[in-house]
């Protein structure tokens, strides 16, 4: 989980599965290394300093703060950070969410899982967000959109969905799932 906060998603994973952590707040993080076992966890800024680079994971879960700013390497720096290279426009600095959409790509294994829970605004915001959408799609990566209506969560009250990403999927359909 690249935003762990104090392990709440990492906690459906057993005690003998090893988990692996990043959070930008120390206290959260301690939080987390008391509450879970099998647990390597990391304090920094998971888009400005990502930790396990040498890393590809078979399932990742992750809960983003959503439309956070954050600060996009430079034009001539994209090339450097694999996380980005590939896709055909940075996510705007207003917004963060496909950072760290991109980011839980880049450190997908081939036959791994990755579930991520955001706002619905991700699923309508146009110009780069759009674009990157579309690179999604194209590269067939969305396996299901599930909705999930508002006042479902103790933290937030807003709509959100789950995108679950593939990277080698058998078909190209997209399910989409209405909770």
């Amino acid at each position: 989980d690249p935003t762990c906060g104090d392990g709440g998603l990492l906690c459906v994973f057993g005690d003998d599965v090893k988990k692996y952590g990043q959070e930008l707040n120390e206290e959260q993080l301690i939080v987390a290394q008391n509450r879970l076992v099998n647990f390597e966890g990391v304090c920094g800024d998971t888009l400005a300093n990502p930790a396990f680079k040498d890393r590809k994971f078979k399932a990742i879960i992750a809960n983003p703060p959503f439309g956070i700013k954050w600060n996009p390497p430079k034009m001539d720096l994209i090339d450097n950070d694999e996380r980005f290279a590939e896709c055909p426009v940075m996510p705007p600095a207003g917004q963060a969410d496909f950072a760290f959409i991109l980011h839980i790509l880049h450190y997908l294994a081939d036959d791994g899982v990755a579930v991520v829970m955001d706002s619905t605004s991700i699923l309508w915001r146009d110009k780069a967000q759009g674009e990157i959408r579309k690179w999604f799609i194209e590269n067939n990566y969305i396996d299901t959109v599930v909705y999930i209506p508002g006042d479902q969560f103790v933290d937030t009250k807003i709509k959100t969905c789950l995108w679950i990403l593939k990277k080698n999927k058998s078909n190209t359909d997209i399910k989409f799932i209405n909770k």
